[in-house]
């Protein structure tokens, strides 16, 4: 009888994992972030000072540790013994002020080794982004430091301007090139430019590719589209906790491609994607009750569509440029007309539907 009940026990642990194994990755993945993702956190003054204050006191063991003339290697040092810090903290110390005081530590430590560790690379901006991903990121699911989602939305964001740094030009090989060749070393230039593309950018990715995929700021708002859908795909099933970093990462990747695409007035391609972008931003905003994410969103949107028609109308008067604001303005009330009866049309189908649910069933 033992017997048989060891091999059910065995058995139905063995379907279990089974089953387990058999989920979406979507679905393992929400099993993985647990109860305690599906509500952000609430803010307090005492977890904000002590994040701060964890912070301020990294920067100030950095100086003393450092001294006048940091080496690299002492850097390297010293990001590792503040993350280490940081972990043991939150491992072993259960005072909430300490605990909270470790994920500034770790903040400045991590991105101390993050930027000492690539100082010598090839491309250190590149490098220290991935560097920052696999350090934040791995604190984040890690135990110690898991589901800090600050740490959470600073490797999102790290990825982001990682992957903008790949249509970056290579300043530096191409000034020197160019300076070989005003100076008619014709010698050094083929010896050390025969790679340089005279007629592109030189970036990290073929000409192909960046021509397609536009520069920096582009990227950037890619990236944003991309962290909003992720965010809009936790909302909807309930974990509030990381939707909030990665949210947060969004707008600082939205706000950057805005910035940068702004140089890029004149043309059409920057400011409509711009505005897409704010679209995106609203809708997430709008569903995840986020409601400064959706005014940035509306400014968003705004501002590209406003630059898109005065690129398209190109106003050289008061009068043209009056007309420019009247059009978005036109354009603006519209879209908020027909927002406004799709979102009346679906509330009218879900209490249909739910009226529909509660009707009891006729006898015969």
């Amino acid at each position: 009888m033992a017997e048989a009940d060891v091999q059910n026990g065995t058995s139905d642990g063995d379907s279990g994992a089974t089953a387990a194994s058999q989920k979406p990755l979507g679905a393992r993945l929400l099993d993985w972030l647990g109860p305690d993702s599906m509500e952000r956190p609430t803010p307090n003054l005492r977890d904000t000072f002590a994040g701060i204050g964890g912070a301020v006191l990294a920067v100030g063991v950095l100086i003393l540790a450092a001294g006048d003339d940091p080496s690299r290697g002492t850097l390297i040092g010293v990001g590792i013994a503040l993350a280490v810090a940081a972990w043991a903290l939150r491992m072993f110390v259960k005072v909430p002020a300490l605990q909270a005081l470790a994920v500034g530590l770790f903040v400045v430590g991590g991105t101390v080794f993050s930027i000492a560790a690539t100082a010598d690379s090839g491309n250190s901006t590149l490098g220290t982004g991935l560097v920052m991903v696999a350090v934040f990121g791995g604190a984040w699911a890690l135990p110690g430091l898991r589901h800090r989602n600050l740490l959470l939305g600073i490797a999102a964001l790290s990825l982001v301007f990682a992957l903008g740094t790949l249509s970056n030009r290579d300043t530096g090989h191409y000034d020197r090139c160019m300076q070989y060749m005003n100076e008619g070393d014709f010698d050094s230039f083929d010896a050390q430019c025969q790679d340089l593309n005279m007629g592109s950018s030189n970036s990290l990715l073929p000409t192909e590719i960046t021509d397609d995929i536009g520069d920096e700021g582009l990227i950037y708002l890619a990236g944003a589209v991309a962290l909003f859908g992720a965010t809009w795909w936790l909302d909807r099933r309930g974990r509030k906790g990381p939707a909030t970093a990665l949210v947060a990462a969004g707008l600082a990747s939205s706000l950057a491609g805005t910035v940068l695409k702004v140089a890029d007035f004149g043309g059409t391609t920057g400011p409509l994607f711009v505005a897409l972008v704010g679209v995106v931003v609203c809708i997430v905003g709008s569903h995840g009750a986020r409601r400064a994410t959706t005014w940035w969103g509306a400014l968003l949107a705004a501002g590209g569509l406003i630059a898109f028609i005065a690129a398209e109308m190109k106003p050289e008067s008061r009068p043209s440029t009056g007309a420019v604001a009247i059009i978005a303005a036109l354009i603006l009330v519209g879209a908020a007309l027909v927002a406004s009866a799709v979102q009346d049309n679906a509330k009218r189908v879900q209490a249909a539907t739910a009226a529909a649910d509660d009707t009891p069933p006729q006898s015969a």
